[in-house]
């Protein structure tokens, strides 16, 4: 019972999270829409409405180097989505890792 309550929370926090950032993002602030799709990604590293909202904004903005500079790690994974997309798999790798180390409960690793 305790993790089906603990599981609609979480649901709930990434709806949150991706209503504010769609908010933002429609509004024209990708940097405040980006924090809040970041945060979704922290919540639930898999979604693909905050990884689909990540990568429309970086064929736009500078993304990338919005998130080098931020060491949260929901920020971090999707720096790591990116750098993979881009080829990069190296330094991909290593992100999910060290994620993956701090926040084994993400699964992060399974990226």
């Amino acid at each position: 019972m305790h993790s089906d309550h603990c599981h609609h929370n979480r649901e709930s926090e990434l709806e949150d999270e991706l209503a504010i950032a769609e908010k933002a993002r429609s509004e024209g602030d990708w940097k405040h829409a980006l924090r809040h799709y970041v945060d979704a990604l922290a919540v639930d590293a898999f979604s693909e409405q905050a990884l689909a909202a990540i990568r429309r904004m970086a064929r736009e903005n500078a993304v990338l180097a919005e998130l080098k500079e931020n060491s949260y790690f929901g920020a971090q994974l999707a720096r790591a989505y990116l750098l993979a997309d881009a080829g990069n798999y190296e330094e991909a790798a290593v992100i999910v890792a060290r994620v993956d180390e701090i926040m084994p409960h993400l699964e992060a690793v399974r990226l």
